[in-house]
């Protein structure tokens, strides 16, 4: 107030006693002139008032802006016309070309120079003989100009000889359409030192037979177009602290990012390219960028238009940078690339990685910093800790702190060439249910095109966040305005430019079918001869949960079971498919059949190596006991999940239970999108029968089991072969879906223990009824467990008493249990399921080891006849005689001494064939329900109250007894017991599950219906076989299997991924087959020692165990186990089998999930109210952070306020901008933590929490903006229209938290009066159709000002308005007369490309091209763009004694220097009573001019004006030489007397 009311009397002394106008107060458009203050004028135009220390307070014209410079480039647009361009005339070839010499030639004649290696030369050679890439197109005559353009190109952009003197771009030519085959392309030369003019290109083209062709005069030779000055157009300009940055805009496929410095005149001191490409700009494209520099290596510019992806550039690329990037997508902020997975290529023993699995993705980062998404996970992999080299029993499991000694080498194909570098990460399970850890492991250039990668363990890796990788990139890609804060990028008003790419989630939906012919079908490989494929009613089969669908016979006509026909005729084939998916055309639609992969589980003969560790041959086998002996498999290693990359590929799926599964797209930017159902599917059991497909593409022959296959979904053949289960899907996509993706992956559901049907699976035992006889010691009156495990009882030995009923309680061996993955619990629906019969391995007579009969197993020490079979298989001999390691002191030497023998065991494989446990008919005696279960340990007592019926406990032990001679050489399978006089010992049973059946039900192990009783053994009361048991939990469509079968329930399941997808060009039109592995199941062989006893009695003079080797499905891969064990081991007789597994070797590929798209909401493309902010920039990175927004970073303000159309960094403040409303974001980017001491620490907010954004705090919901081109801080205010209001809006440094109406406030709202009923748009540098014009705010830092250029189509025409507000003095100032289009603030001076008022910019203008810089050092005045503007004018208002009726008589305007003639050369005058008049002194000099004033009349043709005021309009004279300055206008007048 000081300085006001100091200029106040400085002004007024001029004037003596007159109170004259002053104008240091501004405009003022809207107070009454009876009111309006002698300190401020009406209006005015193109004039300022002085805020410098000089002459401060004076009203000034305009200094001149004067053209900085144009945006050009010198240089060569090398475009060849013709196909064979590297000769003057003739065709030659291409094959024979061996070199081109280029020659470039500046104006002055001279060449450029180029180092060779060795020296400076007047030319450069592009070399295309063997060795250098250059391969030519087979058609010479229409494909190699392109070819030998791009071998020119690829030399040249790879040279830093080359690119340290000229940078070269390549791009598509714009000047022909369609563009010719194979010349397509031009080649742009620009030299570094740019400024000084060129003029040629020559070459000449050496060819093989040393014939050479000389091309000269390049600007006028006819095989190319030169053109040596590139006019670019600018579209953006943003201010860097020692360069201007421009986009700019050429032709339609090819824009630019230039730099230019100035000089302290305001001028361009030179123009550098940065980059040529296309960045799918148009010339009226509107760019709202932002900048970060970071260090003399990156300073950024990152820019949207709102319709394209955000782009960005790294102002300070030089040489190759950005050489292969060449369309639009390249330069997005968001890397556009679809990656494929990586694929596990070798597993070696030369590194140090830690033992578990490991997962690995990777993602990519081009030249500028921008990271790709995270490929596909891949599946795990499982390190064990022994060496490769181990023997395969030997090779074991280790803990994840243990080192596996073993690296691991990736490989992935073709990335796209934008990228330099690969990150490889690497994930590390921690446990089976998805705890993980994340690790950056290496970050590598990429030199090919097949990468390899290796993970050797030894690396310096960082540890990531979970978010990191897991997070889904966000859903859009382009936005309406950007901001910076705090290291950080904000994106408001987001949009995705990918469609919704299905409808109708029930696209993919399979039913299963029947066939209504079946009842004459001769067996399943009938082709039918009449009737039809019936699909079920429900897309969920009505025959999904019967008990074992694929086992009715081949004549039933009710079970839905089967994929439809191709034809009618075609042979069935278990599986679902789509409806119509073979109906033709143009189609979507999935079909599913089951298949068996091979692997090899058991190979070691049965009686094997009989030599002891004094190197004796024995008699006894040796462990191990099973496995593979070839390594044969993946990557030269075992068939079997033993091997890390067979088992990375090929984890299988539960026979007999049901899958979930749905189809998952990428789109062409390699996003992952929504998942969506194909259904539940109902895998076969290992007794159905097994068909398949072949891999042609649309055959449907069916091959039927058998002649080397297995004839049955069998686990285990009497070869050693294990088979997997794995489902085929066929797929087809119409080409809508083809046209949007760029691959897609088979999903399924994660089975959690609720969505269980088959609960676990294992060996099935029998137990006994003990009586309440003394021989039974400890076990006398309880259930126990068999006698003799190794093979099931048929008769006899039930009750070991008169009783001799069977026992309904039995146990089960799953892998699951054992290792302590099961707990289980009793469910009312449970029931266990013979699935199939394993039959007992057997040794022939004639195999027999050497040493003979002695050493071989005998059974009943009477007769001590071997165990064998009986009958036709006398034979086989069934039990096999074991070392064991146990350290046991016994009281009889003797006996100690045949220790070594006391063990035996017997090995299992699944029987195959049209045996009766496979007939749907007998599944009553094959499934039992169960009336309770539990988890047992060695020992363990389960109350009889928790059986059915019973009064008598059940423990998990057995008893083995002797005969008389105490001789343990003997297996006694009589049906009696031999307990006279003998040994009898309590042994204990491993761990195992038991499950009691209710009272009286129980399988009837001899009954043919179930077939358990052959092959006998000798005595008959044992059968060589085992039943493989399943727990099955009865499921129904009730049950909520997977959360339940509806729509709705599908669009909510937790999809995973299987690992199985196709990309790129294996996207075919064609139906397309994929193996799918992936599952949650493992097959594994088996090994268990069945009791063992920890101490012993003091006359105990004989022991023994016994042990069962099988196959058996799982979740665990218990190739992965440690410890001691039989199987690997000796038996033990002392010790229970340890059960040691690092559960990370079950780990599925869980981590991420796939969401489905839910129909009831519909797809949303465009997220208005969304605010999205970056991951933390750490200045220098190679990485560039801006790049990666975690999905869960959105923020959304109230929608309904309308979009966010500007977000803007005011103070270091955000501030969104509404069209209704205006907020502050309250972004937590740092939280505070106390010090010891007590003092505050900064700390950055955790990555992807989803907490940076808090909140948002609404100061207005009646201001807003709907224009993205609208907003402007400045140290003292944030600025922007409001086009609804028609107001301008300003947010004050002093009241941060309050929207101020500024253009009402500071009383100039009627200067926009021309817009109250125009709707603006937003194209501000479109001005030539009705959708033309918008707005541009600029500020002018010399002098304060802020200006808001508006352009508007109104009537047929394009209106203008420009208004200037001064921040120094707190008031708007003029309208002016031009407009500025483009701007930006650059150290003092304001730079922009604009144009007068009522002045068309054409496309060819070169006002599209020139920079200005305003208020510099130009020396002129009133001229803009290169024309004079409108003469400026002031209008303000004398109403002195405003109450009294006046004549006025003159005014005296003061101003400074001393011009030969007025200043002002027009003056309007009108009063309250008098109407206008103008006084044009052109044409008279009745006016006064001496020092410092001029003096004129007021007056009209009639005489003097007459009123209470009088309004003064004073125009300036031509003049564009002087600066003006004027102080006041005084008013004389006389008071009217009436």
């Amino acid at each position: 107030m000081a300085k006001e009311s100091s200029l106040k009397k400085q002004l007024s002394a001029l004037v003596g006693g007159k109170k004259a106008n002053v104008f240091y107060k501004g405009m003022n458009t809207d107070t009454d002139e009876h009111l309006i203050g002698n300190d401020q004028y009406t209006d005015g135009l193109n004039v300022r008032i002085n805020n410098k220390d000089g002459d401060l307070g004076a009203l000034q014209n305009l200094q001149s802006n004067k053209a900085a410079g144009i945006i050009q480039l010198t240089g060569w647009r090398f475009r060849p016309t013709t196909q064979n361009w590297w000769v003057d005339g003739g065709a030659v070839n291409p094959n024979a070309i061996t070199n081109i010499r280029f020659a470039f030639t500046d104006a002055a004649t001279a060449n450029y120079q180029f180092n060779d290696g060795s020296s400076n030369q007047n030319y450069y050679d592009v070399d295309f003989s063997s060795g250098t890439n250059w391969s030519p197109a087979p058609d010479t005559t229409n494909s190699n100009a392109d070819k030998v353009l791009g071998h020119v190109y690829d030399q040249m952009i790879s040279d830093p000889n080359f690119t340290s003197v000229m940078q070269v771009m390549i791009g598509t030519r714009s000047d022909v359409s369609p563009l010719p085959k194979g010349n397509s392309q031009e080649l742009w030369f620009f030299p570094i030192t740019q400024g000084v003019d060129v003029q040629n290109i020559s070459f000449i083209t050496t060819f093989s037979n040393s014939t050479t062709d000389s091309v000269n005069d390049g600007v006028t030779f006819t095989s190319f177009v030169g053109e040596t000055k590139i006019k670019l157009k600018p579209i953006s300009l943003t201010s860097f602290s020692d360069y201007i940055a421009a986009v700019c805009y050429y032709t339609a496929n090819l824009q630019a990012v230039v730099k230019f410095t100035t000089d302290e005149d305001g001028l361009f001191f030179g123009v550098t390219p940065v980059v040529m490409g296309d960045f799918g700009l148009t010339e009226t494209s509107s760019i709202q960028a932002q900048k970060i520099e970071e260090n003399e290596h990156y300073n950024r510019l990152y820019w949207t238009d709102g319709v394209n992806p955000i782009k960005t550039v790294n102002l300070n690329a030089t040489g190759d940078y950005y050489s292969t990037f060449t369309s639009a997508d390249d330069f997005n902020l968001f890397a556009k690339s679809p990656l494929l997975p990586l694929e596990i290529e070798t597993v070696q023993d030369s590194g140090s990685i830690n033992c578990g699995s490991w997962s690995y993705c990777y993602r990519l980062v081009t030249s500028d910093g921008k990271l790709s998404v995270t490929s596909p996970i891949t599946n795990p992999t499982p390190l064990f800790k022994s060496s490769k080299g181990s023997e395969y029993s030997q090779a074991v499991g280790g803990t994840v702190a243990e080192s596996s000694g073993k690296s691991v080498t990736l490989k992935v194909s073709n990335p796209s060439t934008i990228y330099s570098r690969i990150q490889l990460i690497g994930i590390q399970y921690l446990d089976e249910i998805g705890s993980a850890a994340f690790f950056l492991l290496k970050d590598e250039v990429i030199s090919e095109s097949l990468i390899r990668i290796t993970h050797s363990g030894n690396e310096n890796t960082t540890v990531i966040t979970a978010e990191e990788v897991l997070s889904k990139k966000n859903t859009w890609d382009i936005a309406q305005d950007l901001a910076v804060k705090d290291n950080r990028l904000l994106a408001a008003n987001l949009k995705n430019t990918v469609g919704n790419l299905i409808t109708d989630n029930t696209t993919f939906r399979v039913k299963t079918y029947k066939h209504d012919d079946a009842s004459n079908f001769a067996s399943f490989m009938t082709s039918p001869a009449s009737g039809a494929y019936v699909a079920d009613s429900e897309y969920h089969s009505t025959s999904l949960y019967q008990a074992d669908v694929y086992k009715k016979t081949h004549t039933d006509e009710t079970f839905f079971r089967y994929a439809e026909g191709k034809t009618s005729n075609t042979i069935p084939m278990f599986g679902a498919s789509t409806p119509g998916y073979h109906s033709g055309g143009d189609v979507n639609g999935v079909y599913v059949t089951f298949k068996l992969k091979e692997c090899d589980l058991d190979k070691i003969d049965y009686y094997h190596n009989f030599t002891n560790a004094d190197g004796n041959n024995t008699g006894y086998a040796r462990a191990p006991f099973f496995g593979p002996i070839a390594r044969n498999g993946e990557d030269g290693y075992y068939n079997n999940y033993k091997n890390p990359v067979f088992a990375n590929k090929y984890v299988g799926y539960m026979r007999d239970e049901i899958y979930r599964f749905g189809i998952q797209f990428y789109d062409k930017d390699g996003n992952q999108t929504f998942s969506y159902p194909i259904g539940d599917i109902r895998f076969p059991s290992a007794g159905d029968k097994y068909r398949y497909l072949g891999t042609t593409v649309g055959d449907y022959s069916v091959t039927e089991g058998g002649a080397g296959t297995p004839t049955e979904y069998v686990l285990c053949d009497e070869s050693g072969r294990g088979f997997i289960l794995y489902p085929e899907f066929r797929v087809r996509l119409s080409s809508a879906v083809r046209d949007k993706i760029s691959g897609f992956s088979i999903v399924r559901a994660e089975r959690n223990d609720t969505d269980k049907r088959v609960v676990c699976a294992g060996l099935l035992n029998q137990t006994l009824e003990m009586n309440n006889s003394s021989v039974n010691g400890s076990l006398k009156n309880r259930y126990a467990n068999e006698k003799l495990n190794l093979f099931t009882q048929v008769t006899g030995d039930s009750s070991f008493g008169p009783n001799a009923s069977y026992s309904e309680i039995y146990t089960l061996d799953s892998p699951d249990v054992l290792f302590g993955l099961h707990s289980y619990t009793h469910s009312a629906n449970d029931f266990i399921k013979i699935e199939c019969k394993f039959n007992c391995h057997y040794i022939a007579d004639a195999d027999l080891p050497d040493g003979g009969g002695s050493n071989v197993l005998k059974s009943n020490a009477g007769n001590k006849t071997d165990v064998r079979g009986v009958s036709g298989d006398i034979d086989h001999h069934y039990a096999i005689h074991t070392d064991n390691e146990s350290v046991v002191t016994l009281t009889d030497t003797n006996a100690r001494d045949d220790n070594r023998r006391n063990s035996y065991y017997t090995r299992y494989y699944c029987q195959e064939g049209n045996i009766p446990i496979h007939d749907y008919d007998e599944k009553g005696h094959w499934t039992k329900a169960i009336h309770y279960g539990q988890n047992v340990g060695p020992f363990e007592v389960v109350n009889s109250a928790l059986l059915d019926n019973k009064t008598k406990d059940y423990v998990n032990a057995c008893r083995h007894y002797t005969d008389s001679s105490d001789t343990i050489s003997y297996l006694h399978t009589s049906a009696a017991l031999i307990q006279a006089d003998g040994q009898k010992v309590n042994m204990h049973s491993n761990r195992t599950l038991m499950l009691a059946q209710n009272d009286g039900s129980y399988f009837t192990m001899s009954s043919a219906s179930v077939a358990l009783n052959t092959p006998l053994v000798e005595g008959e009361n044992y059968a060589a076989c085992k039943p493989y048991g399943k727990i099955i939990r009865q499921i129904t469509v009730n049950s909520g299997q997977y959360g339940g079968n509806s729509l709705t329930n599908f669009e909510t399941t937790r999809w995973i991924s299987t690992g199985a997808s196709l990309h790129g060009d294996d996207i075919t039109s064609d139906e397309m087959i994929l193996p799918v592995f992936g599952g949650d199941t493992y097959l594994n062989m088996f090994s268990l020692s069945k009791c063992f006893r920890p101490s012993f009695p003091s006359d105990t003079t004989a022991l023994w165990t016994e042990g069962v080797v099988f196959p058996v499905e799982s979740s665990i891969n218990t190739d992965m186990r440690s410890g001691v064990y039989f199987g690997k081991n000796l038996p033990q007789l002392d010790k229970e089998d340890e059960f040691v597994l690092n559960t990370a070797y079950g780990a599925e590929n869980n981590l991420k999930s796939f969401p489905a798209k839910q129909s009831a909401i519909p797809i949303v493309n465009e997220y208005k109210n969304v605010i999205a902010i970056s991951n933390i920039k750490v200045a220098g990175q190679t990485q560039d952070a801006f790049s990666k927004f975690d999905a869960n970073e959105n923020f959304e303000v109230d929608a309904n306020h309308g979009g966010v159309n500007n977000i803007i960094n005011f103070r270091n403040n955000i501030y969104a901008i509404q069209e209704k409303a205006v907020s502050i974001l309250s972004i937590n980017s740092r939280a505070l933590i106390q010090s010891e001491d007590g003092s505050a620490i900064a700390i950055q907010s955790a990555l992807g929490a989803g907490n940076v954004i808090e909140r948002n705090d609404y100061i207005s919901t009646k201001y807003g903006s709907r224009h993205r081109m609208n907003a402007l801080a400045t140290d003292l205010g944030l600025y922007w229209y409001d086009n609804d209001n028609n107001t301008i809006c300003e947010v004050d440094a002093k009241s941060p938290k309050m929207v101020v109406d500024l253009s009402t406030v500071k009383s100039c709202s009627n200067a926009l009066t021309p817009l109250r009923k125009i709707r603006l748009s937003d194209n501000p540098l479109l001005l030539s159709t009705y959708n033309s014009g918008g707005i541009n705010i600029s500020y002018n830092p010399f002098f304060n000002e802020v200006m808001f250029s508006i352009s508007y189509y109104d009537s047929g025409a394009l209106n203008y308005l420009n208004i200037c507000y001064d921040e120094a003095i707190g008031a708007f100032t003029s309208k002016r007369s031009y407009n500025t289009l483009i701007n930006t603030a650059h150290k003092e001076y304001l730079y922009s490309v604009g144009h007068k008022h009522g002045t068309p910019v054409p496309s060819g203008s070169a006002l599209r091209y020139t920079v200005y810089s305003h208020d510099s050092t130009a020396t002129t005045y009133n001229e803009f763009y290169g024309e004079t503007l409108l003469a400026p004018y002031v209008e303000f208002v004398n109403n002195e004694e405003v109450g009294s009726l006046k004549v006025f008589d003159k005014v005296s305007i003061s101003f400074d220097g001393s011009p030969g003639t007025g200043i002002f050369s027009t003056f309007v005058y009108n009063t309250n009573v008098d109407d206008a008049a103008t006084l044009d002194l052109t044409a008279t000099d009745i006016d006064k001019v001496v020092v410092g004033k001029q003096i004129v009349p007021i007056h009209k043709t009639s005489g003097r004006f007459k009123g209470n005021y009088v309004k003064i309009k004073m125009t300036e004279a031509a003049n564009t030489a002087n600066a003006i300055n004027v102080f006041s206008a005084t008013t004389h007048y006389r008071k009217n007397i009436i």
